[in-house]
Formats: structure tokens, sequence, C-alpha cells
């Protein structure tokens, strides 16, 4: 389960992958159990910290698994993960 969680993390990191689509591997039992809050933690140029207080903001627990995730929360999480992404200092 970590090589999972640390290859979807990596290529998220890196460009390779998108928010949505390491989302949509939701599917895969490995990958449904990364936490949202380590997911969120990979996305280039957004700080733990951001992303951290963006999920509480939002009543989103960063330690929820993605395949536990409802479809409003994962608008809700492309909608952070937007604006997080627009505040690059």
């Amino acid at each position: 389960m970590r090589e999972v969680r640390n290859s979807v993390c990596g290529a998220l990191g890196s460009g390779e992958l998108g928010l949505a689509e390491c989302l949509a591997m939701a599917d895969d039992p490995a990958a449904a159990e990364i936490q949202l809050g380590v997911l969120l933690d990979s996305l280039p140029r957004v700080r733990k910290v951001d992303a951290r207080r963006a999920l509480a903001a939002r009543g989103i627990e960063g330690r929820r698994a993605i395949g536990r995730l409802d479809d409003d929360t994962v608008t809700q999480v492309l909608e952070l993960a937007a604006e997080l992404s627009g505040q690059v200092s």
C-alpha cells in the first residue's frame, strides 16, 4: 500500500497526474486508502499548512481516505486545490 501511495503522490507532485485523476483512483483498493491530507500535501506549490487550514475551514477531515469521499466532497476538494494552487507565493 505504501508503494501505491508513494507512486500516486509522486506522480501528482511531478505533474504526471492531476488531482482529479488521483481522486478517481479511489476504485483501486490500495489507492482508496490514501489520506486526503497526504494527497494534498503532494500538490506542487501548495504549502502543507495552507492545505490543512483550507480543509479545516470547509469541515473536511484530512485523515479521510479518498475512497470514502462522496461526490460533493470531491467537488469541494477540487475547488479548494484550484484556490490553493492560485496562491503561488
